[in-house]
């Protein structure tokens, strides 16, 4: 069961990283939200392929984080980037807050979420 969940955090460590220099040059870090959403989606889905136990029941969770990940972060992406002014009010808060910390802060933030998503697909990895 390790490995698969190494497989996931790398995955979404890297895609986290790179969302990050993303926010660093836009100054938005709204996209976290939308990324998270969808790696959870993703994470159960290389679950599927890689998880142990019952293939049914692997199948159920996978499904059901799938359609609630597709749900939420398609809400999300309209909500927070298509239909967003500038950077959701909560981020731009944070960065005002942290002054000139907050590439570091965010950075942390950004990869904390990475292993939220590997938390998320445990389940479905266990199955």
């Amino acid at each position: 069961m390790i490995t698969p969940l190494l497989l996931i955090w790398g995955g979404a460590a890297l895609l986290m990283l790179l969302l990050w220099a993303w926010q660093v040059r836009s100054r938005d870090a709204s996209v976290v939200d939308v990324a998270w959403a969808y790696a959870v989606g993703a994470a159960a889905c290389a679950a599927l392929a890689w998880g142990d136990g019952d293939a049914t029941r692997r199948l159920v969770l996978v499904a059901l984080a799938a359609a609630w990940s597709l749900r939420l972060g398609t809400h999300l992406l309209v909500d927070r980037i298509i239909r967003a002014h500038g950077e959701d009010s909560r981020y731009r808060t944070w960065r005002e807050s942290c002054g000139p910390r907050w590439n570091s802060v965010a950075l942390a933030f950004f990869q904390a979420q990475a292993i939220f998503v590997v938390i998320f697909a445990v389940p479905a990895v266990a199955g």
